[in-house]
């Protein structure tokens, strides 16, 4: 045994023992299927290596299939520890950890299409494919592949990353999208997966669908007063002698409302009173709209936090039929009558 084969195989033998702490250190599970994969990959490759030597034929064969799989291997570590690097110094702080950010992503890119090539010429040496490279171009082979396959791959590659580039979205931002609300979990090449806050299950999507459609992320506010909540009722005319005797009850309604729904979560931002708005005057009913708003959404990353903040629509709503009917302001539907056309029938 040389002495490089006996190196890479003590190099091989560290890497087995030490797979599982490999793993943790690129914080991916140790029970995920990378992890089977790479155990499979350098147990087949020493295995070969020993096999070789204890028959003593030094079949070529051997070798080049050992020296494929150990190339193969060496090349997803080595992406590894520069995708690392790359995200520990071009990512974005976020809660403790480096999330990707439009520089990250390109040079990700980049070492990817760099290691690749780098792969693919070693192994046409190890299996002295050198003329098939000169006379077939093997890589320009690649290459053409990669341009015919463009309309599949490449939409959803670069709406990745403008969509990082712009910092519209990020990992953990609340979004809705076509009417439901979601937490990204994880931006990845080609699709995102999304946490879905009502069914508690994962969804993923394609990168340029999200582009291509109009998202409302709660973690971007447009003041510092936070997302503005509002909930409407028709309230019934004719409930006291004067309006003006109306809308004073109406006031003492929002005050004892404020007073009392604002204890329920540090979430509602106390700084801000409750808004009362007259919004309609309608045929039959005014339309009354209570307004409040939410802060610190950039803290919360379970959905089960998400499902808490946004049913305290409930809440306000107990609340106000309770001290409403304490006020003797009614919240019934009110009662539609049209004379002309009772007259007509009874005729």
């Amino acid at each position: 045994m040389d002495t490089t084969t006996l190196l890479i195989l003590t190099l091989n033998i560290i890497a087995l023992l030490f797979s599982k702490l490999i793993f943790k250190s690129f914080k991916k599970s140790e029970k995920s299927r990378s992890l089977f994969i790479f155990r499979f990959i350098n147990i087949s490759f020493i295995i070969l290596i020993l096999i070789n030597l204890l028959i003593d034929t030094n079949n070529d064969l051997f070798n080049r299939i050992a020296w494929s799989l150990g190339l193969f291997y060496l090349s997803v570590i080595v992406f590894e520890i520069i995708d690392k690097i790359i995200v520990y110094k071009l990512g974005e702080k976020r809660n403790d950890s480096f999330e990707e950010t439009h520089s990250s992503r390109v040079m990700t890119i980049l070492s990817v299409v760099f290691i690749f090539f780098l792969t693919i010429i070693f192994f046409i040496k190890i299996w002295n494919l050198d003329s098939a490279l000169e006379t077939t171009g093997i890589i320009g082979i690649f290459i053409g592949f990669l341009a015919l396959t463009a309309s599949i791959w490449a939409p959803d590659l670069l709406s990745g990353i403008l969509l990082l580039n712009n910092s519209l979205l990020n990992n953990h931002d609340l979004i809705e999208l076509k009417g439901n609300k979601y937490i990204i979990f994880k931006f990845g090449f080609f699709e995102t997966v999304l946490l879905n806050i009502n069914d508690n299950h994962r969804t993923i999507v394609k990168n340029s669908e999200l582009r291509n459609n109009i998202i409302d992320n709660y973690n971007k506010v447009a003041s510092t007063n936070g997302i503005r909540e509002s909930i409407d009722y028709k309230i019934g005319y004719n409930q006291e002698k004067t309006y003006e005797l109306f809308f004073d009850k109406l006031e003492d309604l929002r005050i004892i409302l404020e007073t009392k729904f604002y204890t329920l979560s540090d979430k509602i931002n106390e700084k801000t009173p409750l808004e009362m708005l007259v919004m309609e005057t309608g045929d039959f009913a005014i339309t009354i709209r209570f307004s409040y708003y939410l802060q610190g959404i950039n803290d919360i990353k379970t959905t089960n936090g998400v499902r808490k903040i946004f049913s305290l629509k409930s809440s306000f709503n107990k609340i106000i039929l309770i001290e409403s009917q304490k006020l003797g302001i009614s919240l019934d539907t009110p009662i539609l009558l049209n004379n002309n056309i009772l007259g007509k029938t009874n005729g």
